[in-house]
Order: structure tokens, then C-alpha cells, then sequence
């Protein structure tokens, strides 16, 4: 967004028998000492991409306004030019700054519950099953080869379950938090079936429960985010409807973007008696903001400005070239097919010499690939380049080819002990889906 003008012409230099030399020199050195605030304001407001930046810059803006209109109200030779241009400047780079998160909009993978869902590290594994002890109406049943497989059990679902929960935590994606909390659930359920099946007591079970009930809790809050800054937008139009035509909503221009957000992208609202349709899940997707009216109709006798430049995963782009490569990209990666049918399908693409351009600064097409579709051995955490290679070099490169790798043969790669092999296991237990793809599916709808 561009600042459309400056307010000029501040001293008009017709003289004046009712204020002295001193007095005009006086309010013209406060006027020009007001303006070169409001200018400094208006455009580190106009620079900034975090929203609390943008919102205090503005709110120093309009305050040095309202002062210089004291000033010219009060002394006839004080004369403020351009000032409908200034304040439609004001109104645009507010509605732009709605439609921005309360974080730096470049911080796209920043932790959103932690602060909300923050615990200690779950102490779940073998030392709670060291604790279990036995209900008595089904001792004689539970022979000790039954209770060793059942501690067993249980003790891996407890592995995965903090693992769920961990990933769940930490990650950006709503997506993947309801996903790996749906695991932790699942896991959860299956140890206390295991528990209940042999009339053993585990302790774990609350603990695991109310780490799951929190998070979900932190989700909630998310989404009312969501809504309000959709009830801040609808809000501000009404405040501004002399100068605010209605809401247009800006989809995130990004490749994980998804289709269903980015076909929405500079659709108007002009309804002023509904609110306009919910279209993201998560803020970082996009939002609807105040669109101002065309100047002429705010009479300010100027051309509009041509189409504004957007952030990008690769930097500033128009968005109205970028929007089509970034649509035809997300309906191959979407469709119900295979990974390698997409995956072909994005080799053999159709692009427009400007769209080779967005393929570079993407890193090449096989940067997009590994994208959507990264190789499940680069996935598995906390696990090296080299051993990802060296699993693929010995044609483990699928979740189930793992799993039905004897511990020897594992325990045998280089950087791989005890500890990383009883993680590389419950990770591959956690993958669901076609668990003989070399590859995972990370689109996210």
C-alpha cells in the first residue's frame, strides 16, 4: 500500500493584521514540527508488517492530524492542501493492517498455544508401568507372558500419545494439531482397552486426558480469533461506510495455502446487513478487510493506484499473476489421487514463461514436490540426513519396510541406538495411509 500524498501547503503567506510575525513564525514551525511526525508516522505504518507496529504508528498519525486541524481552525492562515488524499492514505493502510495477525506476518511456523497449553514434559513411559498393579477379580487370568505384553503395549501407545501431543503443541498448522491429537486420542483409548482387558491400574491416563482437553481448549480460542478479527473488519466498516465500499477478502499468497481460500481471493461484500461467509480456518490463510472506495467517488481527482504487490513465500509478487500459478499448482496437489499420479502431473505442468519465473524462486519443481510430498525418512524427528540416506540406500524408505526390519538391522545403521530405534518405531506406528509410499502426503485442504 502506497501513501497516496503529503499534507502541503502550510503556510499560506497572506498577511494577517491579527497575528503578529512572531506568532505566525511560532504556529508554522509547530505545524511543520506536527508534520514531519505525521509523515514519519504514517509511513513506518505504511513499511511495518506486524499489526501492533502499524496500529500504534497509525494511532500517532491521526492524533498529529487532529492536532494540525486545531491548528488550522484556530489560525485562518494556517491552510492544510491535500488533506481528503492523506485521510483516504489513513483509511487504506488501516483496512490492510485488519486483515494482519497480532504477530510479524513473515513468521508463518510461529507456535500459536503454547503459551496456552505449556506443561512439563509428560513422564509416561517405563517407570509408570512399574507401578501397575492388578485388580483382583482377574489375577488368576493374567498369566506373566499376558502381562509383559500388555505393559508392552501399553507402554508404546504411551511413547506415541507424547509424541502426538508434543507435535500438536509445537506446530503452526491447525491441520496437524487435530490430526495428531486425534492419534494421542486413538492411542489413548487402545492403552486403557489393554488396561481394562487385564484389570490392571496404569497410572498416565488423566495426565494424558487433560493435556489432550487443553489443547483443544487453545484450538477453540484460535478459532474465536478467527472470528473476531472477521467482527473487527465488519465493525470498521460500518464506523467508515463514507469512505469504506465494503470487504474484500485477500487469501495469503503461499503454496500451502489451500484451494478452497485462495478461489476466494478478491471476492467484494457489499452487504452492510450480513456479515460476509467464514472462509479460513486459521488467520495466516487470509481475512476479509475494508475495501475504500474509488477516489473519485471520495472526489480526489487522481487515477487509481494499479494492482499492489502482496508477501509471498518468494517475496513480493502481483498478486493477480500469482494467484493463477499458485491455483493451477494447488488443484494437482489436491485432487484424490495418488502421490505419484500428482507428483507426475506436476513434472509434466503447463507454465506460462512468468510462471517458470515462480518455479525458480521456489527452488526448481522438485522443491515444490518435496514440498507437498517430502520422503517419509526425512520426516522421521531428530533423524540426521545421513541416516535418512542410509535408509533409503538399504530400501527402508517406507513406514511398513521399517516396521518389518528386525531391531538388529537397524540398530546396525550408524547414529541409530536403542533410544533413536524405539522413536524411529513409534513414528512409523503413527503414520496412517498408504504406509508403502516411499513418500507422505503433506497437503494440507
Amino acid at each position: 500500500m502506497s501513501i497516496i500524498g503529503k499534507i502541503t501547503g502550510l503556510f499560506s503567506g497572506v498577511k494577517n493584521p491579527t497575528f503578529s510575525k512572531s506568532d505566525i513564525l511560532a504556529v508554522q514551525q509547530r505545524a511543520e514540527s506536527i508534520l514531519r511526525a505525521f509523515d514519519a508516522s504514517l509511513n513506518a505504518a505504511n513499511q511495518s508488517k506486524s499489526r501492533r507496529t502499524r496500529e500504534n504508528e497509525l494511532q500517532c498519525a491521526r492524533d498529529g492530524l487532529v492536532e494540525l486541524k486545531k491548528l488550522a481552525h484556530k489560525f485562518p492562515f494556517l491552510q492544510l492542501t491535500n488533506l481528503k488524499a492523506v485521510e483516504a492514505s489513513i483509511i487504506s493502510v488501516e483496512a490492510e493492517t485488519l486483515a494482519l495477525p497480532y504477530d510479524d506476518f513473515a513468521n508463518t511456523n510461529m507456535t500459536v498455544v503454547s503459551d496456552r497449553a505449556s506443561h512439563d514434559s509428560l513422564m509416561m513411559r517405563g517407570k509408570d508401568m512399574t507401578s501397575i498393579e492388578r485388580h483382583a477379580q482377574g489375577l488368576h487370568h493374567l498369566s506373566s507372558s499376558d502381562e509383559q505384553a500388555a505393559l508392552m503395549c501399553i507402554q508404546s501407545c504411551f511413547r506415541v500419545i507424547n509424541e502426538s501431543i508434543e507435535i500438536a503443541r509445537k506446530s503452526s498448522n491447525l491441520e496437524t494439531k487435530i490430526s495428531r491429537l486425534d492419534v494421542a486420542r486413538n492411542k489413548l483409548k487402545e492403552a486403557r482397552k489393554q488396561a481394562n482387558q487385564f484389570a490392571l491400574e496404569v497410572d498416565g491416563f488423566d495426565k494424558a486426558e487433560e493435556e489432550i482437553t487443553k489443547l483443544n481448549e487453545a484450538m477453540k480460542a484460535k478459532t474465536q480469533t478467527v472470528e473476531e478479527n472477521l467482527n473487527d473488519a465488519f465493525e470498521y466498516w460500518n464506523r467508515n461506510r463514507e469512505i469504506i465500499g465494503g470487504l474484500e477478502f485477500n487469501a495469503t499468497m503461499q503454496l500451502r495455502t489451500p484451494l478452497r481460500v485462495l478461489e476466494w481471493h478478491g471476492e467484494t461484500h457489499s452487504d452492510m446487513r450480513n456479515k460476509p461467509p467464514h472462509i479460513v480456518k486459521e488467520m495466516w490463510e487470509g481475512g476479509w478487510a475494508p475495501k475504500i472506495k474509488p477516489f473519485r467517488e471520495l472526489e480526489i481527482d487522481i487515477d487509481e493506484l494499479p494492482d499492489n504487490s502482496m508477501a509471498s513465500d518468494i517475496g513480493h509478487v502481483i498478486d493477480s499473476e500469482y494467484l493463477p500459478f499458485l491455483i493451477t499448482v494447488r488443484k494437482i496437489v489436491e485432487m484424490p489421487e495418488s502421490i505419484d499420479s500428482r507428483i507426475a502431473q506436476l513434472r509434466k505442468m503447463q507454465m506460462p514463461i512468468e510462471w517458470e519465473s515462480y518455479v525458480s524462486r521456489h527452488g526448481g519443481i522438485e522443491k515444490i514436490i518435496d514440498y507437498f510430498f517430502p520422503l517419509f525418512v526425512q520426516t522421521i524427528p531428530k533423524t540426521s540426513a545421513a541416516i535418512a540416506g542410509e535408509l533409503l540406500r538399504l530400501k527402508l524408505g517406507t513406514p511398513n519396510r521399517i516396521a518389518s526390519t528386525p531391531d538388529a538391522a537397524l540398530l546396525a545403521i550408524k547414529g541409530i541406538g536403542q533410544a533413536k530405534l524405539n522413536m524411529i518405531r513409534d513414528y512409523c506406528a503413527s503414520i496412517e495411509g498408504d504406509r508403502d509410499s516411499i513418500r507422505l502426503d503433506k497437503v494440507r485442504k
